[in-house]
């Protein structure tokens, strides 16, 4: 992704919640006090810090590439150029990542799995530590991550599906897929599989109207439909 310096790139965070600096390693492992529930609460939100911290400062650090220069652009949205994540695709396309985002990405897992760590059963930690060690190419530290989730069964089972996605292993992430979905609370799986994305006005109200267990029936013909 590259930005256009013709705009100011303060526009890029408006949609960040808070401007911090880059939290120390120490962040992770706060003070203890008497009250572990404090203390988790803690570990919890300095590596929330810790992630928007590091988003901003990959947005700072987007490659540039000037209005009109030769540059193969795949997608355009806005003054953003995107490039499809295919791990098949070993073109050289797309510009690289600047090194002080690689070394803040590094920064930042190594501070989620202290904090995985400490806190195995928060689904959170456990998602954003996969989710950044798949972007850095680090496949074979995110499956061990997935596996190593302790926090909620269908939390787990999806961010293991993500990673067997990413591998290429489709008929693994299919069943993992399948698993999370089952044994999710209503409202999260209701949510997930909401179609209404793709429905025309006239289909999102009759949609809509159904409960959750009634959308069932709907989902399966669209999705044979598409197929």
């Amino acid at each position: 992704m590259t930005r256009d310096p013709s705009t100011p790139h303060r526009s890029v965070l408006i949609s960040l919640l808070l401007t911090v600096t880059v939290a120390s390693p120490a962040v992770v492992g706060p003070q203890r006090s008497t009250d572990p529930q404090r203390d988790s609460l803690e570990v919890r939100q300095a590596l929330e810090r810790a992630q928007r911290d590091f988003e901003r400062l990959r947005r700072r650090y987007l490659p540039v590439t000037l209005v009109g220069a030769p540059s193969p652009c795949p997608e355009r949205v806005g003054r953003f150029c995107t490039w499809p994540e295919d791990p098949h695709d070993d073109s050289d396309n797309h510009p690289p990542e600047h090194s002080r985002a690689v070394a803040a990405r590094e920064d930042l897992i190594r501070r989620l799995e202290a904090g995985a760590a400490r806190l195995p059963g928060d689904g959170w930690i456990a998602g954003q530590l996969v989710r950044y060690l798949l972007e850095a190419s680090r496949g074979a530290a995110a499956a061990s991550a997935a596996n190593g989730c302790r926090a909620a069964s269908w939390w787990c089972s999806a961010v293991r599906g993500i990673v067997a996605h990413t591998r290429s292993d489709f008929s693994r992430a299919d069943s993992l897929f399948e698993l999370a979905l089952a044994e999710a609370p209503d409202d999260i799986r209701c949510g997930w599989t909401d179609l209404t994305i793709l429905l025309d006005a006239d289909a999102v109200r009759s949609y809509q109207d159904l409960d959750c267990d009634s959308r069932v029936a709907v989902n399966d013909r669209v999705w044979w439909l598409a197929d």
